[in-house]
């Protein structure tokens, strides 16, 4: 079906079955997209912002530089997604699946990615300042050269995660009186050189 440049902006689409939908440069600004299948769509240039897209699938979307600012992404099927360089300042990605995605460069600065799945997600040069990844499973997600200042990773799962150049030193390992250490990553499996 294609839906390239369609307005639906503040309309409610819950539950909708948009796999494969040519979606590029649609207006979906404040759109329930709740549980919306969006596997297969072209969303290139689709505007996001204040949307719920809580429990969509958008596994290996291509989502380059998309702007999720005030969206709700909880639960999200993101796997294999391209969200390099896209921005989610301030925004609830709790428990969403991002295994495999591409993060590079992005912005996740005060995002809550409490929970989430990051198992080997490339989040290289992103900004994760101030983000909590409590409980998040970071095993063999690469944080090269990320920025982790004030980020709370209590709980997370850092076995075999790379922590080259990344700027980890007013990061909380555990509940907000321990600041991470080296030792400490080390000893829970992190790759620091």
């Amino acid at each position: 079906m294609n839906l390239s440049g369609i307005q639906l902006n503040g309309n409610d689409l819950e539950g909708a079955n948009l796999s494969n939908t040519d979606l590029s440069n649609a207006g979906l600004s404040n759109v329930d997209l709740t549980g919306v299948d969006l596997t297969g769509a072209t969303l290139t240039g689709a505007d996001f912002t204040f949307s719920d897209l809580s429990k969509a699938d958008l596994t290996g979307a291509d989502l380059v530089a998309h702007d999720f600012t005030g969206a709700k992404l909880e639960g999200t099927q993101l796997a294999g997604a391209n969200l390099t360089a896209a921005s989610f300042p301030n925004v609830s990605l709790r428990g969403a699946k991002l295994s495999g995605a591409s993060i590079i460069n992005a912005n996740l600065q005060e995002a809550d990615l409490t929970g989430a799945d990051l198992k080997g997600a490339n989040l290289a040069g992103s900004n994760l300042e101030e983000a909590d990844l409590a409980g998040a499973d970071l095993t063999d997600a690469d944080l090269t050269g990320a920025n982790l200042q004030n980020t709370k990773l209590y709980g997370a799962s850092i076995q075999s995660t790379k922590f080259r150049n990344t700027n980890w030193e007013k990061a909380f390992c555990v509940k907000l009186v321990t600041r991470c250490s080296e030792s400490y990553l080390e000893s829970q499996g992190a790759i620091l050189r």
